[in-house]
């Protein structure tokens, strides 16, 4: 791109559409639009709830589940944890086959809290095992797999809601606005790893989270934006990419990006205070989430930094310099192993890292810079924590990528007036999904 380009770009950027003012009724002026949107998302929720139901009792029915919960299968690196879940489980066989690997933590952590698994179940955070235990409470532990999936799924049916509502406030004003709600929904919907807003994980809390901070920051409704970037805080440490897409977006609807709102001591006013004041609990607002945390950590067992000692310890990551990682791909992908099930792996997720951040560096232009800075945020977290011991360098890069809801917003745009591509994304995506769900009931590991 050209100097001027760029300047044009931050140009844009600053300016970015309407004011708060102007942006923040625009849905609420329309709540027939509204209804729409949560109609069309409970459909799409409705029917992938459905399929994910069937796909299980197909999987049971032909073989390719377990008929009944088994020790290697709920816990297959530490089975020594398995009598304390398994008679959780055991009456409810039929959803017992969603429970494996980090889903089998998360039930843990909420029948019986930190105590007697630290340190390498702190890497766990607290909100959605802290949620499923008090959900589960009136009904005693025993019910506490039912309940944690149904706070999975009505976390999912919120995200799925928030993600019409700011296609409908990002697209309101262009060629796309028709049919963008249902489209970043069915988009999102048909990724392939999108079957981990089902299961017992805290992908769809964080989702949830993400998408609504997304949506109220756009509708400068800051209050709101801060609560939801809190609560993130307190769901996974990668909510801490949404830190510099909130400040910038904040600074920008209040011009702190102006030269002008610094000159002549303009910034010392009793209003630019107190709106110095409010960016400052926005940019805290993840990092007061997650610091809480490690507070209780710090109180109950003497060390703050258990989360993170134990992705270095049992987990085997290392902090390496982005670049280093990004070369370790490109080294494991020309030189290629024989083929194999981590290979395979290394292919797909690795695959799915580099089309994202081409896609996101290639568009940075097309999309409000929060989008691009939170997208940027998140590689830089991943590609700066690896687990070179592994095969596919960086586990679970495809859940992860569940957040990227800015390339989600770019391919609904795609798909408008493109069937063949449509086909490509949702129907292709939907196809490997079911595949990777079966897998994923058999206790394979698919992240």
């Amino acid at each position: 791109m050209t100097a001027r380009t760029v300047a044009g770009n931050v140009v844009g950027w600053l300016r970015d559409e309407a004011s708060p003012e102007e942006k923040a009724p625009a849905l609420a002026r329309q709540p027939s639009s509204v209804r729409r949107v949560i109609a069309q998302a409970a459909g799409m929720w409705l029917a992938t709830r459905l399929a994910y139901l069937l796909i299980t009792l197909l999987a049971r029915t032909y073989g390719f589940a377990p008929a009944t919960p088994t020790a290697l299968g709920v816990f297959p690196a530490t089975p020594k944890y398995a009598p304390i879940l398994l008679p959780l489980l055991v009456p409810y066989p039929f959803l017992a086959n969603w429970v494996h690997w980090d889903a089998s933590w998360y039930l843990l952590i909420g029948v019986r809290g930190y105590d007697i698994f630290t340190p390498d179940s702190t890497g766990f955070f607290p909100l959605y095992p802290l949620l499923a235990h008090l959900l589960a409470l009136p009904l005693g532990p025993e019910a506490t797999l039912p309940v944690a999936l149904l706070l999975s799924n009505l976390a999912s049916l919120a995200a799925f809601i928030g993600l019409g509502l700011l296609a409908a406030r990002e697209e309101r004003h262009t060629e796309r606005a028709e049919g963008a709600p249902a489209r970043l929904i069915m988009v999102t919907a048909a990724y392939p790893f999108a079957f981990f807003l089902f299961a017992t994980y805290a992908e769809s809390l964080l989702l949830a989270c993400v998408v609504f901070s997304f949506l109220f920051a756009r509708q400068g409704h800051w209050g709101w934006a801060a609560a939801c970037a809190f609560f993130a805080g307190l769901t996974r440490p990668t909510a801490i990419a949404l830190v510099p897409a909130l400040a910038w977006e904040y600074g920008r609807q209040h011009g702190f990006w102006r030269r002008e709102t610094w000159r002549h001591g303009a910034w010392r006013s009793a209003a630019r205070l107190r709106e110095l004041a409010g960016g400052l609990v926005v940019v805290v607002a993840t990092p007061l989430g997650m610091g809480i945390y490690l507070l209780f950590l710090k109180l109950r067992y003497g060390n703050a930094l258990t989360p993170f000692t134990a992705q270095l310890l049992y987990h085997g990551r290392k902090f390496w310099p982005i670049w280093q990682t990004l070369g370790e791909y490109i080294w494991r992908f020309t030189h290629p192993e024989a083929w194999s099930v981590p290979t395979a792996r290394l292919y797909l997720d690795g695959g799915l890292l580099f089309l994202f951040l081409v896609i996101t560096l290639l568009n940075i232009h097309r999309l409000p810079l929060l989008y691009t800075l939170y997208m940027l945020a998140t590689f830089y977290i991943l590609l700066g924590s690896p687990a070179p011991h592994r095969m596919e360098l960086i586990p679970s890069m495809g859940r992860y990528l569940l957040m990227a809801t800015p390339v989600f917003l770019l391919f609904s745009r795609w798909i408008k007036g493109r069937p063949w591509l449509e086909t490509l994304l949702v129907g292709g995506g939907f196809m490997l999904q079911g595949l990777f769900v079966v897998l994923f009931l058999n206790g394979v590991w698919i992240e």
